[in-house]
């Protein structure tokens, strides 16, 4: 893409951007008046035309100081050929990049003489240097193999295989079949890891060689050789026999020989150890097992006796067939540490989920302790309520029952006086029947206040306040309170448990009751109750001049235990009141006003 445009016919550059601006340390009239380029824009246009795309360098002040310029020119913006696009850079940045790309490969060329052993190829698997011992093995010359593929130093076998994980595996190590400079073909070990060093990509190579390579048609030497620079116990056979093995094979077992190691054990098989999930010998058809194994991705452990260490040891196992033999090389890399290790993880791996799963019990039993404690706790707070509620109902049916016994002596004396006519007689009846209903009405009110039901249901939120209102009555009137009650126009439905909702509003109102008798003179008492609504919620105030609730515990009030009537109260009902709220998906909050305390319930619109 480019980032400038220049026009070709005065050398200043077309419409120059903000950021080309900042990046020149200059003035847009500066870049569009600018002279002196006219050498350096007829080359640029020479190389577009000739499909040369060479970055060209100018030397230009910026901020003072001189600054190398990078230019890579592109293409022509117009068919007249007069404005060119290029792709400005920082040269200097540039050059310092290339420079540590060049420091961190010189730092590996270096590397490389230093480490016995070792390669270094590009990221395509190129030879860039090598060490002077691989190159002295091989019998080659740096100028033999630089800048070729690596595989020129193996065998034909082995090279479309290596070559196509070099390219891909980041780490692999495996046995290789090298090809000398002069043809000889020889064993060796190859360890290939892909590193990026000053964001370049590199393959590190080293090549296990302890001795000088022999010949492959020496069969007896090379098969030695190949078990020595194998650093774990090794050995060379078939599915049946051990032909070969070499010292950490023969040490383990305290033998100097294979011989002494047939004539004490018989042979390698009979002393697998048979336990679930490692290889075990079956009818001597141990390497059929082993292969299956593989097969199915899976590790090939096997557990052995040692009499030196008189312990038991943990084997990893591999195998691979030699070229053109029936023999294997066998390999075992103990693995007794890593594999206990894995016991101890599992064991603390089960250990700790046992510990999970007690302790998420327990706290599934304290949820449950907790709900049935809260359930308890409502139970109590409804007796009591219920208490209150008899109460209630005794002095609002002492007036009617009074004024029923008052009508019937009047109706007899009147009868008794030969005074009773049909109108009187109906009007003695209408009285009566008026008396009876509004007796009806308590006690129905009483009977929906503790009708049992916890299942959220849309209702009337004023009709619930009201039925309140009716049954605290006496209460409110007995102590001299003046009570207003507002309501908003169309208040909706509101969604919860009706009786929830009469059983809180009646033990704030009591509350408030109680607050004003000890603050306030009889006849100055005030409660308010408002109920209004807003597109998702519905609002119940309930509001008092009983002077409100201490700063100190305003915070807590809602807290089991915390209350604000010493030894008076038990410090349950606003608790209960906050659990009966959240079970109806609403709120309550208090916050003391002007005058006193004002509760706030907050109801979702059913």
């Amino acid at each position: 893409m480019p980032n400038a445009v220049i026009d070709l016919l005065n050398g200043a550059f077309f419409s120059p951007s903000d950021e080309l601006c900042s990046f020149m340390g200059r003035e847009k009239s500066e870049l569009t008046n600018l002279k002196g380029w006219e050498k350096e824009r007829t080359l640029l246009a020479e190389q577009v035309l000739k499909d040369d795309r060479t970055p060209r360098f100018v030397d230009f002040i910026k901020h003072g100081k001189p600054f190398h310029l990078g230019i890579f020119p592109l293409d022509y913006q117009n068919s007249e050929k007069t404005h060119l696009s290029v792709f400005l850079f920082d040269a200097e940045k540039e050059i310092m990049r290339k420079c540590e790309q060049e420091s961190a490969f010189q730092a590996l060329s270096v590397l490389a003489s230093f480490t016995r052993n070792m390669l270094i190829l590009s990221d395509e698997a190129l030879i860039l240097t090598a060490s002077p011992e691989i190159l002295t093995q091989w019998k080659l010359k740096i100028e033999d193999v630089k800048g070729k593929p690596f595989i020129v130093m193996l065998a034909s076998s082995d090279k479309k295989r290596v070559h196509e994980k070099l390219l891909s595996a980041p780490f692999f190590s495996e046995e290789i079949t090298a090809l000398r400079g002069d043809g000889v073909i020889f064993y060796a070990l190859l360890t290939a890891e892909r590193k990026i060093i000053k964001r370049k990509l590199y393959i590190t190579v080293r090549i296990s060689i302890d001795t000088l390579p022999y010949e492959i048609d020496e069969e007896r030497e090379s098969e030695h050789y190949l078990l020595n620079i194998i650093p774990s116990m090794a050995a060379i056979g078939t599915d049946r026999d051990l032909l070969y093995a070499n010292k950490e094979f023969l040490d383990f077992f305290s033998c100097d020989d294979l011989s002494e190691f047939f004539n004490r054990y018989g042979s390698l098989d009979s002393l697998f150890v048979p336990r679930k999930g490692y290889l075990h010998s079956k009818n001597g058809d141990w390497l059929s097992q082993a292969e299956y194994y593989i097969k199915n991705d899976s590790m090939v452990k096997l557990i052995l006796y040692s009499p030196v260490r008189g312990e038991y040891r943990t084997f990893s196992f591999t195998y691979k067939k030699m070229l053109n033999s029936p023999k294997f090389v066998f390999v075992f890399i103990d693995i007794t540490d890593i594999d206990s290790r894995r016991f101890v993880l599992q064991d603390e791996n089960l250990a700790l989920e046992q510990e999970v799963e007690r302790q998420s019990h327990e706290k599934e039993q304290a949820a449950l302790l907790l709900k049935k404690q809260e359930e308890l706790l409502v139970q109590q707070s409804k007796l009591a309520t219920m208490g209150n509620m008899v109460n209630i109902i005794t002095h609002q049916w002492k007036q009617p029952l009074s004024a029923m016994r008052l009508l019937s002596y009047n109706l007899l004396e009147d009868y008794k006086d030969g005074l009773i006519d049909n109108d009187k007689l109906n009007k003695y009846i209408r009285e009566t029947t008026l008396q009876i209903e509004y007796m009806t009405e308590t006690i129905d009110d009483f009977r929906n206040f503790f009708l049992p039901s916890k299942k959220l249901v849309a209702f009337d939120a004023v009709e619930a306040a009201e039925s309140v209102l009716r049954l605290l009555k006496p209460l409110i009137s007995r102590s001299g309170v003046k009570l207003a009650f507002q309501r908003s126009e169309n208040i909706p439905k509101a969604l919860g448990v009706p009786g929830e909702l009469k059983q809180v509003l009646m033990g704030l109102i009591i509350n408030s009751v109680e607050a004003v008798a000890e603050h306030q003179e009889k006849e100055n008492g005030e409660i308010s109750i408002d109920i209004s609504a807003d597109e998702t919620d519905i609002f119940i105030l309930v509001a008092d001049n009983g002077g409100g609730i201490n700063p100190d515990v305003l915070s807590k009030i809602f807290e089991p235990n915390m209350t604000t009537k010493a030894d008076k109260g038990t410090g349950v009902g606003l608790y209960i009141s906050k659990v009966a709220m959240a079970n109806m998906k609403g709120l309550i909050s208090a916050h003391n006003g002007e005058k006193g305390a004002i509760f706030t319930l907050t109801l979702k619109r059913g």
